[in-house]
């Protein structure tokens, strides 16, 4: 009977911490194009939906972004990506010494891929 209780009383605490867990935000897979790197790469976004998530106006058809932890395989100028991404602050992001930022919304990259998101 006490096993039965120690057992149940062990599930329900395994079940109340994994409610508690935080889910990371994903994005849509969005088609991206890599325009720059310097600190950090420049990506443009080519949905305007991608504005709400870094909550920015888009210029024209295309959002532009910066992100730091893209693959250095994928660092290619002109290079389609197709990712899913989430908003990163200013705090997150690493300092860039010797670096005159132009500023665009930050992102972590979350996925990417060379084919089309199904």
């Amino acid at each position: 009977m006490k096993v039965g209780r120690v057992a149940f009383l062990g599930l329900a605490g395994m079940l109340a911490m994994a409610s508690c867990e935080e889910k990371e935000v994903t994005s849509d897979c969005f088609q991206a194009v890599v325009l720059d790197q310097g600190c950090g790469t420049v990506l443009a976004v080519l949905d305007t939906a991608a504005a709400r998530i870094v909550d920015t106006k888009p210029n024209n058809d295309t959002v532009y972004v910066n992100t730091f932890d893209l693959h250095p395989v994928y660092q290619v100028p002109g290079k389609t990506l197709y990712i899913t991404m989430r908003a990163m602050s200013q705090s997150e992001a690493p300092d860039c010494p010797g670096f005159i930022p132009i500023i665009y919304p930050h992102v972590k990259v979350l996925s990417v891929s060379e084919t089309p998101c199904n």
